[in-house]
């Protein structure tokens, strides 16, 4: 009896020892999840202090913009905690493929970027190439200005624009502040960047007066890149971009910084002007006339009709008609459209047209029809594009 009371006991010992073993180990596993849940690792993001309204810092120092925002967006509940770092645009670039600095916005693909950097898989933002002059001494277009002085950002995908023109001369500027002030100060007669950052400076009152002239020099895409020793937040970034985008949030960054608003009395004389001029569009084919006002940065409004024609693709918009017109008073900085019948039917833009206005700002505002006949829908033409190709 005592060798099997004995037996029992050390069987016993054993199954409580490794009871204790297993309860030791899932209380650990349960601190290490806790410790991780509440302890996030640390993501360095550089970004150009000098690059307003993209990424600058305000008053106090902070980091601030639109790049800003939105990467505090994407990395809102995650287990990563960002970090900024206010650089050059050229050590941006440097400590991002030194790994000094993990992810930084603001990035153009091409070959030798690919090479440096990963990407994520969508770009955040579609930046259009514009020239600047001062309004007393606008220019029909960009050929006006062949063999006088250009302001750029030195080491900027616009420098290479500017170098790839004929007959251009350049004077390179650490920041596009810096050329943006040269041409207020007559000292340069164009500035070349991206549009978003000349005209934030002339509507901040900064520097009153400047316009962008001609068409769009380029259209491109921006991306976040990451460096090639931190891969695996590439997938993190993609992630959470398009929740962001899905649940609307990135619509209001981008209305934040880019979307000069209008006011309902705008709102309404466009649709008036766009329903009176609509009694003049040729549409004898499809017996549907439609007339188009759109409000430029200047103030003005700018009308234009659909012209038909036997062959379809032989007509004009009304789209394309008003923006010749604005064209020829140098007038083409679009702020909001819309598309209106004779009998004041809101109308959506096709795609085609749509796609022409996003050459010269995806930010522009477009009127649109609800179900209510006094009240209307506004989106961006970026926007719209989206909602096309996700249908």
């Amino acid at each position: 009896m005592k060798n099997e009371e004995k037996q029992y006991s050390i069987e016993t010992s054993i199954v409580l020892w490794h009871k204790s073993i297993f309860s030791f180990l899932s209380f650990l596993t349960i601190i290490v999840y806790l410790y991780g849940v509440g302890h996030s690792s640390e993501v360095a993001i550089g970004f150009d202090r000098d690059f307003a309204p993209f990424s600058f810092e305000d008053s106090r120092g902070e980091p601030t913009g639109f790049d800003v925002e939105l990467l505090k967006a994407i990395f809102y509940k995650t287990q990563y905690t960002p970090v900024f770092k206010p650089l050059t645009w050229e050590m941006v670039q440097v400590q991002l493929s030194e790994g000094k600095i993990h992810i930084a916005p603001g990035f153009i693909k091409s070959p030798n970027t690919k090479l440096l950097f990963s990407f994520a898989d969508k770009p955040y933002y579609s930046t259009t190439f514009r020239m600047f002059t001062k309004v007393k001494d606008r220019v029909p277009n960009i050929e006006w200005l062949r063999g006088k002085f250009i302001g750029v950002k030195q080491f900027s995908f616009a420098e290479d624009l500017l170098i790839a023109m004929k007959d251009m001369r350049s004077k390179t500027y650490a920041t596009d502040l810096d050329a943006i002030r040269a041409l207020y100060d007559e000292q340069v007669s164009g500035y070349l960047g991206m549009y978003s950052v000349g005209r934030w400076y002339a509507q901040t009152a900064m520097f009153e007066g400047l316009l962008a002239v001609g068409s769009p020099i380029a259209v491109e895409d921006m991306f976040f890149a990451v460096t090639l020793q931190k891969k695996e937040l590439v997938q993190i970034v993609n992630s959470r971009f398009a929740h962001i985008k899905r649940s609307g949030e990135y619509d209001r960054i981008y209305r934040k910084w880019f979307v000069h608003e209008i006011t309902k009395e705008q709102e309404k004389e466009l649709i008036e002007q766009a329903k009176e001029v609509a009694n003049f569009a040729l549409a004898q084919y499809s017996k549907k006339p439609v007339g188009c006002a759109l409000l430029t940065q200047s103030g003005k409004v700018y009308t234009g009709v659909s012209v038909e024609s036997a062959e379809a693709r032989d007509g004009i918009s009304a789209i394309k008609s008003a923006l010749s017109v604005a064209a020829k008073s140098a007038d083409t900085e679009v702020r909001a459209l819309v598309l209106s019948s004779p009998q004041g039917v809101i109308i959506e833009p096709n795609e085609s047209d749509l796609r022409l206005l996003r050459a010269y700002d995806q930010g522009i505002l477009v009127i649109l029809p609800t179900v209510s006949e006094k009240e209307w829908d506004m989106k961006t033409v970026g926007q719209l594009l989206t909602s096309i190709q996700g249908r």
